[in-house]
């Protein structure tokens, strides 16, 4: 995407969130039953852990979707998860794909993004979704897209994050 593109997606985004129409709120996670999984594609590791993690998730009788952003010259390993592009939004920053849309429409228990840099195409899904209560890193200026943010430190891995994401999703009642 051109940066012209970029700041228009940037700029969608921050109306949809300004806008603020889906109600949040936490269940339990007991009580929970769908998990949706965000992530921007790096590197098999990465994939690796996610995909134990996904594993962990479905032994506690949760149902999972994943979404991964998969940029320019990454590869979608396995092609077991969806996956998005550029290509899949506007030049204005609306999405395109069915498969984003579907997702974004979920009403999902956690929407949780596995990434330690935020994107802004991630961050547009996570401003569109349904979710009633989204997770991941903390960033100083993302209050607006997560209920709950994890901090960690700055060099801590992916595996920390998602060991940390799933430490305190347990203890909400």
């Amino acid at each position: 995407m051109s940066t012209i593109s970029d700041k228009l997606l940037t700029r969608n985004t921050k109306r949809v969130i300004k806008k603020g129409k889906v109600k949040r709120h936490s269940v339990s996670y007991e009580q929970a039953e769908s998990i949706g999984i965000l992530f921007t594609v790096i590197d098999r590791p990465k994939h690796t852990l996610i995909k134990k993690f996904i594993k962990l998730l479905e032994k506690d009788k949760k149902q999972v979707d994943v979404l991964c952003w998969l940029g320019e010259g990454k590869e979608n390993y396995d092609f077991i998860f969806d996956y998005f592009t550029t290509r899949d939004f506007s030049l204005f920053g609306g999405i395109v794909s069915r498969s984003i849309s579907q997702f974004v429409e979920k009403k999902f228990d956690y929407l949780i993004v596995l990434d330690i840099e935020s994107n802004i195409f991630t961050d547009n899904i996570l401003a569109k979704s349904n979710a009633k209560c989204r997770v991941g890193k903390y960033y100083d200026d993302k209050n607006p897209f997560y209920e709950l943010m994890i901090k960690i430190n700055k060099d801590n891995s992916i595996e920390e994050l998602i060991d940390q994401v799933y430490h305190y999703l347990k203890f909400i009642n």
